[in-house]
C-alpha cells in the first residue's frame, strides 16, 4: 500500500517532537499621594477546629485506583522513614511525575519528566535517576528538553534551551551550539541537524558535520544551502518544513521508514466495528510479534479516548482514564506498551492498566499547590494555595501535631506581609485584607490595572509597603497610598530589627528608607556585577547583627552580604543560586537552592537535604518548634525537623 507524501506527514505529525519557543538608576524622590481607599470592613473571623485528624490535610483526593483499573506502583524510590529529619506533608502538583519524553535503548526505557531524568530497566525496573546535580540543566531542571534520541552509535542526547548534552554511558557532556539549538536529529550520513522556531513563523535549521563537537568550543553549524530532499522518497526528507511549530517530524531516515511501514501494516488491517477509519494523527507503536497498540477515540461517545490494541486476530479497546498523549512505546518482551501520561508511567497488557510513579512525592495525597509559606508573630504557620488560605492549627500543644484547616477568606493572593503586631496582610489584585489575629478586615480598590505586584513588607508603624514590576513602591497607611520612584522596579524588600527598611531592585542598587526617602547604600558595581546587565534579586534578608543578606538570581553559589558600610561576596557550596533566605530564631540562616537546602551557623555550611532529593525551593518559614516548613517549586510542601538530625 503506497502512502502519498502528504499522507504520511499528517499521520506522523503526532509523533513529532515540538520546539520550544523559544537600566537605569534615578535621583530618589519624596512621596507623592495617590488616591485614597474607601473605609476599609471587618470581615471575619477564622474558623473553629474542625474534625481533621491530626497532621491529615483535609482535601480532595484523586480518583480511586480501583475506579480507573490500575493499580500503582512506585518506582525509583522509596517513601522517607519517619526517622529522617525531612517529611513531606502534601503533593500538590500533578505534574512532577508526568512524563514529558520516553525513548527505547535496548532493555532501558529512558523517561523526561518535568524535573528529572530517569532511566529504567525494563527487565528488573530498577531505575537510575540523572536529575539534580547530574545534568546542569539549572532551576528548571529538565522543564525545557525539547529532543530525546539516540545517535547512530547509540549515546542518548537531548537538547534543553539552546544547548546539547550527550551521555556517553559513563558520565554527561554538554555543548553550546551556534546557533541556538532546538529540536534535533540525524540525517542518513550520521550528520546532526537542529532547528529552532522564531516568532512562532520562521523555521531555522543548521547542520553539524558528524556527532563529534569539538572540545571547549562552540560547536558552529555548516553553511547550508538547501534543505535535503528527494521527491522520490519521503523518508529522505525527513524535515516537514510546511509545519513551522513543528519542524522535526521525526529524528531519522530509519525512523520514518519504521512509522510508515507500521501505517502501512494498520491501513491493511480490518476496522473494529463502529470505526470506519483510523485517525491519521493517532499516536501508534507496534513489535516485530504483529502486535499494534493506538491510542485512539471510542466509536461513541467519540470526546473519550480508548488504547486499542491489536493482537494479530481482533481488535481490543481498553478505556483511558488519563489526558491524550503520543508517547507510545511498545515492549514485546512483556507483552504490551508503555504510555508516557501527566501522572506519570503507564504499562498496559491490553486488559488493565498499571501506573509506575517515578518519584516518591507522587505516592503522598495530592493537596492544593503551595506558593507562599509563613509564619506570624505569634509563631503560627501559613500556607497560601490555589484553593485559599490554610492554617495549621496546634492548639498550642505542647507536641507539635495539628491539623491544616481553612481560613474564612479564599481566593488568589499575589502576597503577604507580617507586621510585629501579631497581624499579617494578605493581598490580592484589587484588595487587601489585615488579620490581627482574630479578625479580618477588608480594603477595596488596593490598586490599579497597570501596576503588577512584586512583593511587600508591613513596616514598624502599621504601613504597608508594596514593590511592582512595572510602577514605582507604594506605601499604604490605611487611608492613603504614597509612591515612591527610585528609578528602579521588581524590588525585593527587607524590614531590620530597629524598624529599618532596605529594598534592591532591578538597577541592583541597595537602598534604605530614612523616614521621607530612599538612599542609596551600595551600587551594583560596587560588589561587581557585570555593568551590562541587571542582576535579579532573589531575597532579602536582615540578619541578626544587622547585616544584609541578598541572594542574586544570576550568580549561583554566591550571597552577598552588607553591613555598616562595607560589604563582601560570600561563596556557598555547590547547590545552585539561592531562591530564598531565613534566619531561625537561634541565629542561623538557611538558603533555599535549586538543588536543597542550606544551612549557616556564622563559621560554617551544612547541607541539609541528601542528594537523590533535589527539593527546588520556593519559600521557607520557621514553626515555634523550630521546624523548617518548605514549598518546593514544581509540586512538593515538606518540614525539616533539626531535632532529628
Amino acid at each position: 500500500m503506497k502512502i502519498q507524501r502528504s499522507e504520511m506527514v499528517l499521520r506522523i505529525v503526532g509523533l513529532i517532537v515540538c520546539v520550544a519557543l523559544v537600566g537605569l538608576v534615578a535621583a530618589c524622590r519624596c512621596g507623592t499621594d495617590v488616591p485614597t481607599s474607601p473605609e476599609p470592613t471587618v470581615q471575619s473571623k477564622p474558623s473553629a477546629a474542625s474534625s481533621t485528624p491530626p497532621g491529615v490535610v483535609a482535601l480532595p483526593e484523586p480518583p480511586a485506583a480501583a475506579q480507573r483499573n490500575e493499580t500503582v506502583q512506585l518506582l525509583c524510590g522509596t517513601i522517607l522513614p519517619e526517622s529522617t529529619p525531612l517529611q513531606q506533608v502534601w503533593r500538590t502538583d500533578t505534574s512532577i511525575g508526568g512524563v514529558k519524553a520516553m525513548l527505547r535503548d535496548g532493555d532501558w526505557l529512558w523517561v523526561v519528566t518535568p524535573y528529572d531524568l530517569v532511566r529504567l530497566d525494563l527487565n528488573t525496573l530498577d531505575c537510575t535517576r540523572f536529575g539534580g546535580r547530574s545534568i546542569p540543566l539549572g532551576d528548571q531542571g529538565t522543564l525545557h528538553v525539547s529532543s530525546l534520541l539516540l545517535d547512530p552509535e547509540g549515546r542518548v542526547w537531548l537538547s534543553s534551551r539552546g544547548t546539547l548534552y550527550r551521555y556517553d554511558g559513563q558520565a554527561w557532556q554538554s555543548f553550546v551550539t551556534e546557533p541556538y539549538a532546538g529540536g534535533i536529529a540525524f540525517d542518513a550520513e550520521g550528520n546532526l541537524w537542529t532547528n529552532f522556531v522564531q516568532y512562532r513563523s520562521s523555521t531555522f535549521f543548521a547542520r553539524y558535520s558528524g556527532h563529534e563537537p569539538p572540545q571547549g568550543d562552540v560547536w558552529r553549524s555548516d553553511d547550508v544551502g538547501e534543505l535535503p530532499g528527494s521527491a522520490e522518497n519521503v523518508c529522505d526528507d525527513w524535515f516537514a518544513s510546511d509545519f513551522s511549530d513543528h519542524p522535526f517530524t521525526f529524528h531519522s531516515p530509519a525512523e520514518c521508514r519504521l512509522l510508515s511501514d507500521w501505517y502501512e501494516r494498520l491501513y491493511s488491517l480490518p476496522t473494529p466495528e463502529g470505526i470506519t477509519s483510523w485517525d491519521g494523527r493517532s499516536p501508534i507503536a507496534a513489535d516485530s510479534n504483529d502486535r499494534f497498540w493506538m491510542l485512539a477515540p471510542r466509536p461513541f461517545p467519540a470526546k473519550f479516548y480508548a488504547l486499542w490494541n491489536y493482537d494479530g486476530i481482533s481488535w481490543q479497546a481498553l478505556p483511558w482514564p488519563y489526558n491524550f498523549t503520543d508517547l507510545l512505546i511498545a515492549d514485546e518482551a512483556r507483552g504490551g506498551v508503555w504510555v508516557g501520561t501527566d501522572e506519570g508511567l503507564v504499562f498496559s497488557d491490553g486488559r488493565r492498566l498499571r501506573r509506575y510513579l517515578l518519584s516518591p512525592d507522587d505516592a503522598i495525597p495530592i493537596g492544593p499547590r503551595v506558593g507562599s509559606v509563613f509564619t506570624d508573630t505569634d509563631g503560627r504557620l501559613w500556607a497560601d494555595t490555589m484553593g485559599g488560605l490554610l492554617f495549621y492549627n496546634d492548639a498550642g500543644a505542647e507536641h507539635p501535631n495539628g491539623s491544616w484547616q481553612w481560613a474564612e477568606i479564599r481566593g488568589s493572593f499575589d502576597g503577604f506581609a507580617i507586621d510585629d503586631r501579631g497581624g499579617f496582610w494578605a493581598i490580592s489584585p484589587h484588595a487587601a485584607r489585615y488579620f490581627d489575629g482574630e479578625t479580618w478586615t477588608y480594603y477595596p480598590s488596593f490598586s490599579d490595572d497597570r501596576c503588577n505586584f512584586h512583593h511587600f513588607l508591613a513596616d514598624a508603624e502599621g504601613g504597608l509597603w508594596t514593590s511592582f514590576i512595572d510602577c514605582p513602591m507604594r506605601r499604604f497607611d490605611g487611608k492613603v497610598w504614597t509612591e515612591y520612584d527610585t528609578g528602579a522596579r521588581r524590588e525585593r524588600l527587607a524590614l531590620g530589627h530597629d524598624g529599618e527598611i532596605y529594598a534592591m531592585g532591578w538597577d541592583g542598587a541597595l537602598r534604605q528608607f530614612n523616614g521621607k526617602t530612599w538612599e542609596t547604600l551600595l551600587s551594583a558595581s560596587s560588589y561587581g556585577s557585570p555593568p551590562d546587565r541587571y542582576p535579579w534579586v532573589e531575597d532579602l534578608v536582615v540578619g541578626p547583627e544587622g547585616e544584609v543578606w541578598i541572594a542574586l538570581g544570576d550568580t549561583p553559589d554566591l550571597l552577598v552580604y552588607y553591613r555598616n558600610g562595607e560589604w563582601k561576596q560570600v561563596r556557598t557550596p555547590p547547590e545552585g543560586i539561592a531562591r530564598t533566605l531565613l534566619f531561625d530564631s537561634l541565629g542561623k540562616l538557611w538558603v533555599g537552592h535549586d538543588y536543597g537546602i542550606l544551612r549557616y551557623d556564622g563559621h560554617s555550611w551544612k547541607s541539609v537535604v541528601s542528594e537523590g532529593w533535589p527539593v527546588i525551593v520556593r519559600d521557607l518559614a520557621e514553626d515555634r518548634y523550630g521546624r523548617i516548613w518548605i514549598s518546593q517549586r514544581g509540586g512538593g510542601f515538606y518540614f525539616y525537623d533539626p531535632a532529628r538530625e
